[in-house]
Formats: structure tokens, C-alpha cells, sequence
């Protein structure tokens, strides 16, 4: 939910999140299908509130979420329902781009949702009051981390990383994009991109979704319990 990178290269867009978590918080359901009116959606799921963090549809539409907006927020619980649920309300429709435009966001805590529907990208927060919507430029690259966790100065670091690692690999990869999240960083436990705050708040998983013409992919290491997930293919025929 804490560190999320789009990247474009040719007609291929990859998106990919490093969830940052609390060590308390429930192991995440590896990713499974579900079949919808509008297409069948692959996703990780949070046993507790049932949500996800990032998805893809058959269609070649995707969405990642981060906790908070634009800035550290303080939680006033209860809410009125998860964050994690809003990915799959719009991803479920036909178009989620108008549905998560006129979204009730009231008694949601602060996210960020970055949207990639019919090859455009956007970036929508919610902070507690207000919406801010940005249409994003589709062939560029772009790398978002949580306002809950990371400050201004970490957050241009690390943007600092995102842009050597691009130039160092002009044909970016999925692996390679992988690698990226795993291991980028300088050594810095807290803020690397692979994160561990004295083993209370850890990367507990790297997924990440890539998305071209002809197929769609989704690779999912769980890194708690060291286990991974690969499927392909928009029908998902061969999850495993």
C-alpha cells in the first residue's frame, strides 16, 4: 500500500506496490479471481475488511492504492467502510473512471488510487474533505510513497532512485521492476523501498501487474512467508 511505481515502456505499462504494514495486521489472501458482470478482476485480499490493495481486470484495467493523500493525517476510526473496498467498487464497473470521480468518499480515511483504465492513467487522493483529481501523462513513468509513513525528504530520495534505476534500464522489465522494489534503497532499513521499522511496520509483499496488447500478468511474492503467485493471460486460466 506504501510505495508504488508506474512505469510505461512502448505499448507494455507496468504497476507495481510494495505493502508496508503493521505487524499485527492479518497475512494477506494470495491472489484469486473473481468473476463480475464487467470482467473478472485478480487481486491479494485483506481477510479482515475484504479489500485489496491492487488489481487488474480482464480488460486491461488496473488500480493501487496507498494510504493518505497529501499529507500525514491523523486516524479517527470508526469509518464507514475500508479503503481497500473502493478498488473493487470501481473496478467492477464499466467505466471506473466516472465511478471513481462521483465516489462517496465521506467516512473513508485518506488514500491515494492511482487508476490505469483504457490507457490512461490517473491519480486521484482523497484527504479527509477534498478530492484531487490528475490526469496523468500514460507514457511516462511515475513513482508514489505514503504520506503516512515516508516525509517530503525521504519521498525525494527515493523519486532520485526511481529516476537512476530508469536510466540505467531503458527496456525495463517486469523482473527488473521487481528487483527495484526489493532492493533499492542505501541502506536505510526505515526508508529503503524494502522496508523494516524495527520489525513493527515491514514490507510484508512486492505485487506487481504488467499489462500489454495481448496479455496481462500478475507476479505477487508474499515475503513473510517467502511464497510467490504467478498468473497470465486476461482469462487467468492458469493461476497458480
Amino acid at each position: 500500500m506504501c510505495t508504488v511505481s508506474f512505469v510505461a515502456y512502448r505499448t507494455q505499462v507496468y504497476l507495481t506496490s510494495n505493502r508496508d504494514e503493521k505487524q499485527t495486521r492479518a497475512r494477506a489472501i494470495p491472489p484469486a479471481p473473481l468473476h463480475t458482470a464487467s470482467g473478472t478482476l485478480l487481486f491479494p485480499r485483506d481477510p479482515v475488511a475484504g479489500g485489496t490493495w491492487i488489481a487488474v481486470k480482464d480488460t486491461g484495467d488496473a488500480a493501487v492504492l496507498l494510504n493518505g493523500a497529501l499529507y500525514p493525517h491523523q486516524p479517527a476510526p470508526p469509518y464507514r467502510q475500508s479503503r481497500g473496498l473502493v478498488i473493487l467498487h470501481i473496478l467492477k464497473r464499466e467505466d471506473p473512471y466516472t465511478f471513481l470521480v462521483q465516489y462517496n468518499c465521506t467516512g473513508i480515511e485518506p488514500f491515494t488510487l492511482i487508476l490505469f483504465t483504457r490507457k490512461q492513467l490517473y491519480e486521484y487522493r482523497w484527504d479527509g474533505v477534498e478530492k484531487f483529481v490528475t490526469h496523468l501523462d500514460a507514457t511516462k513513468s511515475y513513482l508514489w510513497s505514503s504520506a503516512t509513513l515516508y516525509s517530503p525528504e525521504v519521498m525525494g530520495k527515493r523519486k532520485r532512485w526511481f529516476d537512476e534505476w530508469l536510466i540505467n534500464n531503458p527496456e525495463p522489465t517486469q523482473q527488473q521492476i521487481t528487483r527495484f522494489h526489493r532492493f533499492a534503497g542505501d541502506g536505510d532499513a526505515a526508508n529503503d523501498l524494502f522496508m523494516n521499522r524495527n520489525n513493527e511496520t515491514y514490507t510484508g509483499s512486492i505485487s506487481s501487474i504488467a499489462i500489454n496488447e495481448n496479455s496481462i500478468k500478475m507476479n505477487y511474492w508474499d515475503a513473510m512467508e517467502n511464497t510467490g503467485f504467478i498468473s497470465e493471460s486476461g482469462s487467468y486460466s492458469n493461476v497458480v
